[in-house]
């Protein structure tokens, strides 16, 4: 039985002892640290990344989703990256600005534009990629390969029930509207 299956059957039981309240108080501490550490890491990233590079965190998640789906309209990019319309507007205009990105009118709505990421853009992209490698060889210097494909593997994990989380919560938010 896992730890989690004997909490759960502790609380449905309404039977607790002192292993199943020291489990618990030791996931409240694992799940404290671990926040800490991932906001700390979340924060540290975001500086020293764009940093001189002229880009912010939402050009950049918008030229990498063109980069990696292509062409889109403003409305799906804007929800597939998590930024509201008007926001993801502002981004694109300075993306366009700099010469990041393409903008057509789309074929099947004359109101609606198409972006498309350019060579700049993907030079831009490539900057801030070289950025974060440079960044995590510097810090994680001393790990051997085996102990990163452990983190990589975690906080793919991580994100994966973060994603569920969110489409759930999404899905949730959708039926309350209804």
């Amino acid at each position: 039985m896992s730890e989690n299956d004997g909490l759960a059957q502790a609380a449905a039981t309404g039977r607790h002892d002192a292993s199943d309240e020291a489990a618990a108080g030791e996931r409240e501490d694992a799940l404290r640290d671990l926040a800490t550490n991932i906001l700390r890491v979340s924060r540290l990233g975001r500086s020293d990344v764009f940093e001189g590079l002229g880009m912010s965190r939402s050009q950049y998640s918008i030229l990498v989703r063109l980069m990696d789906t292509g062409t889109r309209r403003l409305t799906a990019l804007a929800g597939e990256i998590g930024l509201e319309l008007s926001a993801a507007s502002r981004q694109a205009n300075a993306l366009w600005d700099a010469g990041a990105i393409s903008r057509d009118r789309d074929p099947e709505d004359g109101r609606a534009f198409l972006l498309t990421i350019t060579d700049a853009g993907r030079e831009a992209v490539e900057a801030v990629r070289r950025k974060q490698r440079a960044w995590l060889n510097k810090i994680l210097d001393g790990y051997t390969s085996d102990d990163m494909a452990v983190a990589a593997a975690i906080l793919a994990r991580v994100v994966e029930g973060w994603r569920k989380s969110a489409a759930a919560a999404a899905v949730e938010g959708r039926q309350n509207v209804r």
